[in-house]
């Protein structure tokens, strides 16, 4: 020690002894330890890259063919599974996991010479965990559910480190040139994967910046146009596109979402060369968006969910971003419209890549399989694309381009899709299938496909469709053999507990996560205001007829058996089957609307009643009563004549022969004007109500109910008001 030290450094001399400061020790063992260490993380650094395993592209040729013709390939020769990209993965992290560990010794000023070399070092493996293990390549070498759940396992610190360098690397390199769409895909992707809202934000803001332009028709690359702003033109960063893409998704916009990565893609293709955007990763990334935005519309299209789409989609994609496939939303019209610029945009790629298919394969493959899907799911279509392989299977040498090119039936390439998916156990065909909870007897158009071993993921709601999501998953995530950061195989019993207890806070956090979803989705839409405003008075008015009409159930009870009655017989007549749905409606909403009919009559006799009350105790000669005359007039002709009128053309027995034609739209046409006719009496009421409750609701008449028991009569029921 006092070789190494100045003998300013010594504090005291006793006996021969030399007594050194604290701190002094523990900065030169500090820098020994630092420098010994450092060659260990730097000697592992160079042994990793010599392992295929963390830093070498699994050989897509070996998987195919077992075998490789390629002299010197430096890919990796293996056989992939689940559990091979499972455990790539992870040792591709922990060797990441080590390197930033230099990060700890620079961060102490431990090693100020070598802090070039450092970074130098952990951006080298941060880019290969991306290009070699997280990025989505093929169903042959990929497993999204695999890498979606590595990911969600990270360390606090792998992780932190991880992000780190997207945003001091690679946004640092968009910020400076928003034109760079490799590095832009890359960065959204990874920011996306990991959930981090820090760098999602970021990055949007940096898409929002506008420029000003001398002239609009002369766009900088990377740029649209977007406004006039203070007499100047204005362009934004098409990036932005990208950004409303994941941000409309959140919220659950789906068709907004899709508009804008439309836009995005086009211009990417359009410029692809201009946009940086030449590399197999960099198309690849682009695919992906392909894919997403294109399993999306089958997601939201005109009929209920109903259609295939790899596993790896799911995963990749709807379980990654929470998308759900739930509800309709898209006209026939517009849904064609999409499905047309997905076939359009795909169509392009192929073209331009087709050239060179050997340095494109798997984008071309994953193109193609695209475009099987759209014939599948949207079987206008499908002569097109059939014709489309006609012309390039001329294009092309590749085996296994040509295995589908040459398919001229849809069960062929059925049939070839399902082999090519399964092929490594990392994906397979799925049949997605939203089961109508009010037709339950309602099968798939797909269900002849299940017996050759094709899955149906069946489901009626969000929350069944991330259980079912659960149900699909490979065996090495669903047998348990990736053990969650936080656990351990010794602590097994406790472990079980601590894990159904996280179970159920993720469910809830799921659940939340919906709730706000709707509630924003709600906020945002006046259409699915106005129905929340509806169904909260129908609770309203299903609690009052409970409290204060205690027969009107009997009624309701009446009016179902008898159509009960007339259902059954209808069936014997005409068949179970071709009067199924009509019965539905019969049952379902015609009883609900006869019942409220019936139930209007009431309520109006009551607020006839009370007009004439408020008309008898007031002086005739104010406007107010005037009014309230009027209004006693509209209720007792014109309204009250709606509604008779309205259970007349609902009734069975007047109407006998036109129900037995089970006419689904006459039905239909006539439960609408009833409603409409509804609606009108229920504003009327309202009308009435707002009107004589300006003669009782004044200051005196309040305090007077105050100081009056619980048990006045006078207006006891004034609750059913609000």
């Amino acid at each position: 020690m006092h070789g190494n030290n100045s003998k300013k450094d010594v504090t005291e001399i006793t006996n021969n002894r030399y007594i050194y400061n604290v701190d002094t020790i523990y900065e030169t063992v500090s820098k020994f330890l630092a420098s010994y260490i450092s060659e260990l993380i730097l000697e592992s650094n160079q042994k990793g890259r010599n392992i295929p395993n963390i830093s070498s592209q699994i050989c897509y040729n070996f998987v195919s063919y077992q075998s490789c013709l390629k002299q010197n390939c430096q890919n990796h020769h293996v056989i992939t599974t689940p559990t091979i990209l499972h455990k790539r993965l992870e040792l591709a992290f922990l060797q990441y996991t080590v390197i930033i560990k230099l990060d700890v010794l620079y961060r102490h000023r431990l090693l100020k010479e070598q802090s070039i070399e450092v970074r130098g070092l952990q951006r080298w493996w941060a880019e290969s965990l991306v290009k070699f293990h997280i990025r989505y390549q093929s169903p042959q070498i990929s497993c999204p559910e695999v890498t979606c759940m590595v990911l969600a396992n990270l360390s606090d610190c792998t992780r932190k480190e991880f992000i780190e360098i997207a945003r001091k690397r690679w946004l640092y390199e968009l910020n400076n040139n928003v034109s760079n769409f490799e590095i832009m895909l890359k960065c959204m992707f990874i920011f996306q994967q990991l959930k981090d809202k820090w760098g999602i934000n970021t990055f949007d803001w940096e898409m929002s910046k506008t420029t000003k332009l001398l002239n609009p028709n002369n766009l900088p690359i990377g740029f649209e146009y977007r406004d006039v702003h203070n007499g100047y033109h204005r362009a934004i960063p098409v990036g932005k596109r990208l950004s409303l893409f994941f941000h409309h998704l959140k919220f659950n916009h789906v068709i907004e979402a899709i508009l804008n990565i439309k836009v995005f893609i086009q211009y990417a293709i359009s410029k692809n060369q201009k946009v940086n955007l030449v590399t197999s990763d960099a198309f690849g990334d682009l695919v992906s968006l392909m894919e997403f935005a294109t399993s999306l519309i089958f997601a939201v299209s005109p009929r209920c969910c109903d259609f295939f789409l790899p596993r790896s989609y799911l995963f990749n994609y709807f379980d990654t971003y929470s998308a759900m496939p739930l509800f309709p939303e898209y006209n026939r019209k517009d849904y064609l419209t999409a499905v047309k610029n997905s076939f359009d945009q795909v169509q392009q790629l192929l073209e331009l890549l087709i050239c060179k298919e050997q340095l494109y394969l798997l984008v071309i493959l994953r193109l193609i399989r695209l475009l099987i899907l759209i014939g599948l799911n949207e079987s206008t279509f499908i002569t097109r694309i059939f014709s489309l392989f006609k012309y390039l299977n001329n294009k092309v040498s590749s085996a296994k381009i040509k295995k589908y090119l040459k398919q001229k039936s849809k069960e062929s390439v059925i049939n070839v899709l399902y082999n090519d998916l399964k092929e490594t156990g990392c994906d397979s065909l799925i049949i997605v299938y939203y089961q109508l909870e009010d037709i339950p007897s309602k099968i798939s158009k797909w269900e002849k496909y299940e017996k050759y071993g094709i899955i149906k993921l069946t489901y009626n709601s969000a929350k069944d469709f991330r259980s079912a999501l659960q149900q699909i998953k490979s065996s090495v995530v669903a047998g348990g053999n990736v053990i969650s950061k936080n656990q351990s195989q010794s602590q097994s019993n406790e472990s079980s507990d601590k894990n159904t207890d996280l179970t159920d806070t993720f469910e809830q956090l799921a659940f939340s996560e919906e709730v706000q979803v709707w509630l924003s989705q709600m906020h945002n839409c006046p259409k699915t205001q106005e129905a929340a405003r509806k169904i909260q008075v129908w609770f309203r008015r299903v609690y009052k007829r409970v409290k204060f009409r205690s027969d009107y159930d009997t009624i309701l009870n009446e009016i179902y058996n008898d159509m009960t009655i007339f259902c059954h017989a209808l069936m014997e007549e005409k068949g179970k089957k071709a009067v199924s749905k009509y019965n539905i409606l019969l049952k379902g909403q015609t009883v609900d609307i006869i019942a409220e009919l019936i139930m209007l009559q009431s309520k109006m006799e009551v607020i006839e009643n009370r007009l004439k009350k408020t008309i008898t105790d007031h002086p005739s000669d104010t406007d107010e009563i005037d009014s309230c005359l009027e209004l006693e007039d509209e209720l007792r002709y014109n309204q009250y004549e709606k509604v008779e009128l309205a259970l007349k053309s609902l009734s069975i027995t007047e109407n006998s022969s036109k129900y037995k034609e089970a006419n689904i739209e006459w039905l239909e046409n006539e439960l609408h004007q009833a409603e409409d006719s509804i609606d009108r009496v229920w504003e009327c009421i309202d009308e009435c109500k707002a009107e004589i409750s300006l003669f009782y609701f004044t200051e005196d008449f309040v305090s007077k109910k105050i100081s009056k028991s619980q048990n006045s009569t006078s207006y006891g029921d004034c609750d059913d008001w609000q």
